[in-house]
């Protein structure tokens, strides 16, 4: 927290590299010759090694010299007690530093200006805030001393203009002379002579200062943020005027340094814009009112003058140029006489010059501001609560998705037939036969338990027809009727596939078959239906594919040849699957569930949302349709879930017991609240 004690350290900041330059530098001192200096660089590299005193230290990240020190600043048994460490940081680096930690703000109403530094160490603080506020004062002091300087230098430039002139009217004088008799003027003339001196003296003081009122007025004119020195004003003979000029200098020198840590719309810049918009605006009054004055004055004494011309106008012409000549002088060397009247004054002034501004109390520390440890952690600890209430309402309030079976369970009044996991390799296709691709894989045991479950609801003698749709498009439902389809056969049961999509079919992909006249043949009477079927390489299994694409899809679905069709596919098989489009796109789905003795709705945790089976059951109900099963297809099982499967399956199945247990009937449907085991998506392990 201090300085360093018992050594010195000579360090070479331009020789830092960036990595380097602020990093912490560990000083542990062995004894009175070894050290060891450690540092962590920026960069997450490091450095130890040991060194002995007095020897430069140089490599390519750092250059320092460490001695022992000499000066009283601690002992070395003092460093070898103590660890101490230091940072080297270049001049910029530091006064970044220091002016981000420094406030300037003004107290209430008042010209009073409060610095506050926060630092590491109290003592650097202090010093620094003596230093600032020192050199403040020193820096306003020469502000004044510059613009008695500039009063002197004027000054100076028209004593060199009046001399010239002087010895220039005296050269022609005494020639003059020389050429005629001196001037012998009456009493009265003289007494005339003497005045139009005096008045023509005074004519040239009022002409000075208009244009010292000239000057003063520009330099109002070029706004508040102007910074340069004001003209000299001394020519106004007004200590009003002098004072509202250094005040209005002093105001604009506050606001250029204000700006360097608070912006041009802070409080106390637009205060003392303020007070430099008032102070202008006097200057500007008393610059119109005196200017009348003057010019009223200097046009009273150019009567006067040009009376008393009259008078001495009956001279002789020789006479009255020589006369003209001596006035011109006389008036010069009066005027020479006032301007060093008024250095002299300037001067005098000079000396006397102090700062407007003084230390009303000397820098002080008013303790630790920082870090407040159980004020961060109740700020953060409320923090972290208020943004998990709102990602918990904003998810709630936009985030309505459903990942699970039991959440689908919560989601709607529709009753729900089981889940179906993920299936890595379907990647964006839908056609995908797993049950005969991958018979043991875990989605293959899923549509087992659903199809154990579709036997306890179609219980009753004679119901066999099963439709599978979706709410909508990619969402598996083809995926779902094929795979149902081919376990089924693979039961033992004949079956029969229709896919009834005749709108953008794909039942005849999944199964590696033609189209061929399929269903559209048969609705428009070109073959009979038991012709149009095809036999596919699962014993057992018959497709009845969508045939070619009709420009009236949805007209040929509402024929008379689809009940009859039906009807006799419910005598010739024991099961009828049959693939339809989307319900809410198309209408055929919902023509056909009043043929079908079981409707299979299926939806995708990637489209299943809280909004969507809301609108399914207001379309159900709007249709009296109530023989609907929902099964959830593409779920994700959470990672320990997957493990636990994974491990599961390779043990069941290692030791001969597949499909037994939680993807077929024994393990879910009709046996307790959860279909599925434990409460949880358990399709999904």
């Amino acid at each position: 927290m201090g300085g360093l004690s018992g050594v010195t350290v000579e360090a070479f900041p331009e020789q830092f590299s960036a990595a380097a330059l602020g990093a912490d530098f560990d000083l542990e001192v062995i004894d009175d010759k070894k050290f060891v200096l450690s540092a962590l660089f920026k960069d997450g590299r490091t450095y130890s090694q040991e060194h002995v005193f007095g020897s430069p230290l140089q490599t390519r990240d750092f250059k320092v010299t460490i001695q022992k020190a000499e000066d009283g600043k601690g002992t070395i048994g003092q460093a070898i007690a103590q660890g101490q460490r230091f940072q080297v940081r270049t001049d910029d680096q530091i006064i970044s530093s220091y002016r981000s930690a420094l406030s300037v703000t003004g107290v209430g109403q008042t010209s009073i200006l409060k610095m506050q530094i926060n630092n590491i160490r109290q003592e650097r603080a202090t010093e620094f805030l003596d230093a600032l506020s020192t050199r403040y004062i020193e820096y306003s002091t020469a502000a004044r001393k510059e613009i008695n300087a500039k009063t002197d230098e004027f000054i100076e430039l028209q004593l060199l203009k009046i001399e010239a002139n002087v010895d220039s009217l005296q050269d022609i004088i005494d020639q003059q002379r020389q050429e005629a008799e001196v001037l012998d003027l009456s009493r009265n003339e003289q007494a005339y002579f003497q005045e139009l001196i005096q008045l023509e003296t005074q004519q040239e003081e009022l002409r000075l200062s208009l244009r010292s009122l000239s000057a003063l007025e520009g330099y109002l004119a070029r706004g508040v943020e102007n910074t340069s020195i004001p003209p000299s004003t001394f020519l106004t003979s007004d200590a009003v005027a002098s004072e509202q000029v250094g005040q209005l200098y002093d105001l604009q020198l506050q606001r250029t340094q204000m700006l360097l840590d608070v912006t041009p719309s802070s409080f106390q810049v637009k205060r003392l814009d303020s007070l430099i918009s008032t102070t202008r605006f006097s200057l500007f009054d008393y610059i119109a009112s005196t200017r009348v004055a003057l010019e009223e004055e200097e046009s009273t004494l150019a009567g006067r003058i040009q009376t008393i011309e009259s008078k001495l106008f009956r001279l002789p012409k020789s006479e009255r140029e020589i006369l003209a000549i001596e006035r011109r002088l006389t008036i010069s060397d009066k005027f020479y006489g006032y301007l060093l009247e008024q250095r002299a004054t300037n001067l005098i002034a000079r000396a006397a010059i102090t700062s407007n501004a003084s230390i009303i109390e000397a820098a002080r520390g008013i303790g630790i501001t920082g870090p407040d440890k159980p004020k961060t952690i109740r700020n953060y600890t409320l923090f972290g609560l208020a943004v998990a209430i709102g990602l918990a309402v904003l998810r709630l309030l936009l985030f309505e998705r459903i990942e699970s079976v039991n959440e689908l369970k919560e989601a709607t009044s529709l009753p729900v037939s089981g889940g179906v996991p993920r299936y890595e390799d379907i990647s964006d296709k839908e056609y995908v036969l797993v049950a005969s691709k991958s018979p043991r894989h875990p989605t293959t045991e899923a549509f087992r338990g659903l199809r154990t479950n579709l036997q306890y609801l179609l219980n009753r003698e004679g119901q066999n027809t099963i439709l599978v749709s979706s709410m909508h498009p990619g969402e598996g439902k083809t995926f779902t009727a094929t795979n149902m389809a081919a376990l089924l056969a693979q039961a033992g049961k004949r079956t029969l596939l229709i896919d009834f999509d005749l709108h953008k079919p794909r039942v005849h992909k999944a199964v590696n078959l033609e189209r061929g006249v399929g269903l559209s043949g048969y609705l428009i009477g070109k073959m009979p239906w038991m012709m149009a079927k095809q036999e596919t390489d699962i014993p057992g299994l018959d497709v009845l594919t969508s045939g070619p694409v009709p420009p009236n899809a949805s007209e040929l679905v509402l024929s008379e040849r689809t009940d009859e069709m039906i009807a006799e596919a419910r005598k010739h098989y024991d099961y009828v699957v049959i693939d339809t489009p989307p319900i809410l796109l198309i209408t055929d789905a919902l023509v056909l569930m009043k043929h079908v003795d079981r409707a299979l709705l299926v939806t995708n945790v990637k489209r299943a949302n809280v909004r969507g089976m809301r609108q399914l059951e207001d379309l159900l109900g709007q249709n009296n349709i109530e023989h609907v099963s929902m099964v959830l297809n593409g779920i994700v099982p959470t990672r320990w879930r997957y493990y636990a499967s994974k491990y599961a399956y390779q043990y069941l199945y290692g030791y001969g017991y597949g499909g037994y247990g939680s993807y077929t009937g024994y393990g879910g449907y009709g046996y307790g609240d959860n279909a599925y085991g434990d409460g949880e998506d358990d399709l999904s392990t």
